[in-house]
């Protein structure tokens, strides 16, 4: 029991890196954009933040649960790291539709000039 919740830790804190790099890639893939990209998804950041520190809150949890406890503790944990990686991906995907589509508007002005 205690070499599967070691292992359960180990891989939500890796995962909990993984989305501290994909939204220092985020925000600065978004600025890198330009001022209004980053604006409008300024506030999905701060969500992805506030869910990655809430997901980090549940695994704080298990550290010190009963064995009894610990599997239904478990399941909270994944879910909220499952919703994590799906709104970081989700996130992702939308910056590349803006970028995209910023990219296409500065095709067609220059090819009007």
């Amino acid at each position: 029991m205690q070499e599967e919740r070691k292992e359960f830790r180990q891989k939500i804190n890796a995962g909990l890196s993984y989305i501290d790099q994909k939204i220092d890639d985020l925000m600065t893939s978004a600025q890198g954009a330009g001022s209004g990209v980053a604006a409008d998804f300024s506030e999905a950041l701060d969500d992805l933040r506030a869910r990655r520190a809430g997901a980090a809150d549940k695994l704080r949890t298990l550290k010190d649960a009963s064995d009894d406890s610990w599997r239904e503790l478990k399941v909270g944990v994944q879910s909220a790291w499952d919703e994590l990686e799906e709104a970081a991906d989700d996130l992702g995907l939308g910056l590349k539709k803006a970028v995209a589509a910023l990219r296409t508007k500065g095709d067609q002005n220059e090819d009007g000039q």
